[in-house]
C-alpha cells in the first residue's frame, strides 16, 4: 500500500521495564497532573498480505476526541464474506479516559523521543503502530513484527525490553473493559461512518471462481466514477451515504458495471469491460490523506 496515494471526491508495563525505558529518553508518567489523553489510535497491519486486505484493514482500536470507542465487528470465517467491514462504537466515560491514559502512562514508552523497538530479522511481518495525543502532543510509536519477533538476536537488551513493555501494553488495549473497567463503557452500538475510503480496479478475466461465482451488479452511485476510484479516494457527503447503502450486503464476490460500460449483462453474466472489484472501508475520525490511517 505505500505506493497508494490519498485523494478527496466531493469533499502496562510499569516497575523495571518503565524505569529502563524512562532512562533511554523524558518520560511522562501517569499520575496527579498527568496529560489528558485525547486521542488513540492502535493498529496492527503491513506484512505479507494482499492489497485489498491492506486496504480494508481497520484499527484494533480507535479513541476519538468526542470519547467514542471504535473497534472492528468480528467477521464470520465464511467466503465471500462481507464487502465492507463494520465497526462498534462505544462512550468511554472520563473516569475510563484517564484509566486508558494511566495504563498507555504506566508503560514508560511515551518519552521524548521515542523508544527504539530495533529491526528484527523476521520478513513479511506486519508492524504494531500506536499513535496517541496527550495534551496536544501527538506520539507514534512503531515496532515491526512486534508478535513475531520474539526474542530475536539482532535487538539489544533495551530494544528486546521496549518491545516486550510494548506488547504487555497492546494486551492491556485489547481487553478494553479490563483497562478501563467496564462501568465505564456505554453499551456497543454500530458505527455510522460520514464518508467512506474506496478503490475500485479492473474485475480480473482470469482465475475467476466458478463456485461461487462472482455476481455483476450495477453501480448505483452515478456521481463516483468507478474508472476514477484507480487511488484510494475519500468519498463524504450524501455521495458517500448513497455508496455505504450501495455496499450493504454486498460481499467479496460482488462486482459492480460502469454506467458508462456496457449495459447489457446482466446480473451474474461474465466480467467484462466496465466491470470493477471495489474496496471499502469505513472513514474513522483521524484518518490521515497519506495512508488513510
Amino acid at each position: 500500500m505505500a505506493d497508494l496515494t490519498r485523494r478527496s471526491l466531493l469533499t502496562g508495563c510499569a516497575g523495571t521495564a518503565a524505569l529502563a525505558l524512562a532512562a533511554c529518553g523524558t518520560a511522562t508518567t501517569a499520575g496527579d497532573g498527568a496529560p489528558d489523553l485525547e486521542t488513540l489510535r492502535l493498529t496492527v497491519d503491513g506484512g505479507f498480505t494482499t492489497a485489498a486486505i491492506a486496504f480494508r484493514t481497520l484499527p484494533v482500536l480507535t479513541l476519538t476526541a468526542d470519547g467514542q470507542v471504535l473497534t472492528p465487528d468480528p467477521v464470520a470465517e465464511i467466503y465471500p464474506g462481507p464487502l465492507l467491514p463494520h465497526l462498534s462504537s462505544r462512550d468511554l466515560d472520563p473516569a475510563g479516559r484517564a484509566a486508558l491514559a494511566d495504563a498507555v502512562l504506566a508503560s514508560g514508552l511515551i518519552t521524548t523521543p521515542p523508544p527504539d523497538f530495533g529491526t528484527p530479522g523476521v520478513a513479511d511481518a506486519p508492524t504494531t503502530t500506536l499513535r496517541v495525543t496527550l495534551d496536544g502532543t501527538e506520539t507514534t510509536l512503531a515496532a515491526n513484527a512486534l508478535a513475531e519477533a520474539g526474542a530475536a538476536p539482532e535487538l539489544t537488551a533495551e530494544q528486546q525490553e521496549a518491545r516486550d513493555a510494548f506488547r504487555a501494553l497492546v494486551d492491556r488495549l485489547r481487553d478494553l473493559e479490563g483497562a478501563v473497567g467496564a462501568e465505564h463503557l456505554g453499551d456497543p452500538s454500530p458505527y455510522a461512518p460520514d464518508s467512506v475510503w474506496l478503490r475500485a480496479v479492473p474485475a480480473p478475466t482470469e482465475g475467476v471462481p466458478e463456485d461461487p461465482a462472482p455476481t455483476v451488479l450495477p453501480w448505483p452511485v452515478p456521481e463516483v466514477v468507478l474508472a476514477d476510484l484507480d487511488t484510494p479516494t475519500l468519498v463524504g457527503g450524501e455521495a458517500a451515504q448513497s455508496v455505504l447503502s450501495a455496499l450493504e450486503g454486498a460481499t467479496e464476490l460482488t462486482w459492480f458495471r460502469d454506467p458508462g460500460a456496457d449495459a447489457g449483462a446482466d446480473a451474474g453474466a461474465d466480467p467484462g469491460a466496465g466491470v470493477y472489484l471495489v474496496l471499502a472501508r469505513p472513514a474513522l475520525p483521524g484518518d490521515r490523506d497519506d495512508a488513510g490511517r
